[in-house]
């Protein structure tokens, strides 16, 4: 009981005979002491150390990985769809014989390759023209 006065004598000043300079003062202490509890509060939510009363931490990251390996899935998948359809237009182009057509679609086919890459570590196997 006696550490509580001593640290509210801290925190709280003494009184004045101006009551509006203690006015000032009791409201300036009040106002460090909320915000002082405010901060402290947000950060114990923000580690996470308020879960057992339902508040909740900032995303940890075993979250933020499986979000990240969520979404390079999902732009593999859409790469893969392009490099097919990619393919499949340089196959035609070649059995076609379209001149034009062959060097755009060899520089889109690689730089969805390369893309895939980038985003799986692994190099993507195109199909043959006869697979297609």
């Amino acid at each position: 009981m006696e550490a509580l006065r001593w640290l509210l004598s801290l925190l709280w000043p003494p009184t004045h005979e101006d009551p509006q300079l203690n006015r000032w003062q009791k409201h300036m202490a009040g106002s460090m002491m909320v915000t002082t509890v405010a901060i402290l509060g947000l950060g114990l939510a923000a580690t996470g150390k308020l879960e057992a009363y339902g508040v909740g931490g900032f995303a940890s990251s075993d979250d933020v990985q499986q979000v990240k390996e969520a979404t390079n899935n999902i732009q593999a998948m859409l790469i893969e769809r392009d490099i097919y359809d990619a393919r499949r237009e340089q196959c035609r182009a070649m059995r076609d014989n379209d001149v034009a057509a062959k060097p755009t679609t060899l520089r889109r086919l690689e730089q969805l390759r390369m893309d895939y890459q980038r985003i799986t570590g692994r190099e993507y196997r195109l199909p043959g023209c006869d697979e297609i």
